[in-house]
């Protein structure tokens, strides 16, 4: 995934330092540690210069974040869109964990840019009803550095811990059920017997195995 935003505000031109292919080499890198790493401007300048051989002055480097619309903060339009997708995806059951530069971006802290940004919501409620005549994937209005995932199934822990107890209590059941009544017979096979074989019929029902 990308992690050079979607738009920029400030043209990138400059007559001192590198030039600007040579900001764009490295555009990628100074966005991962300034964004998701969260270092800041002094150790980004090291890094660059001694990893990297990018010799630049903090006046220049701010100037490229500024010019590459690069906040740590939440902007309008990102929150805009994610809301759009939330709102469009809650429709059809399905839900949303957005990440942003590779960095979470959880429910409270949208509700609270939102509560905070009565206009963002203005904005919001008048773009939701065109959102339902949107065709194909509605995730199309996130830009690039921000993906949205399908949260995953929590751990039901009495169904999944019911389900290893009845599978351990088979194996058991398996092992020892009718078994030791035959011990002197070397070629009894314990899945012969007729309880053997309820116990692992009921082993197979409960990895999901056919008979």
């Amino acid at each position: 995934m990308s992690l050079v935003p979607f738009s920029t505000q400030v043209p990138c031109r400059s007559v001192q330092g590198p030039s600007s292919a040579t900001w764009t080499k490295h555009r990628e890198t100074i966005t991962r540690l300034y964004i998701r790493e969260g270092k800041p401007l002094e150790d980004i300048m090291e890094i660059m210069s001694t990893k990297h051989g990018l010799h630049a002055t903090e006046r220049m480097l701010k100037f490229r974040i500024k010019c590459w619309n690069l906040n740590k903060s939440l902007r309008p339009e990102e929150v805009l869109a994610m809301a759009r997708v939330k709102s469009r995806r809650e429709a059809t059951g399905i839900g949303s964990e957005f990440w942003r530069y590779g960095r979470p971006v959880t429910q409270a802290k949208l509700e609270r840019y939102l509560r905070d940004h009565p206009h963002t919501v203005a904005h919001l409620k008048k773009h939701i009803p065109e959102d339902i005549l949107i065709k194909g994937h509605i995730e199309a209005l996130l830009p690039s550095h921000i993906i949205v995932l399908k949260p995953p199934r929590p751990l039901r822990l009495d169904e999944d811990m019911h389900s290893l107890e009845g599978l351990m209590l088979s194996l058991d059941y398996y092992m020892n059920t009718d078994f030791s009544s035959h011990c002197n017979s070397s070629t009894l096979d314990p899945a012969e017997t007729i309880f053997g074989q309820l116990g692992l019929a009921s082993m197979r029902d409960l990895l999901g195995l056919e008979r």
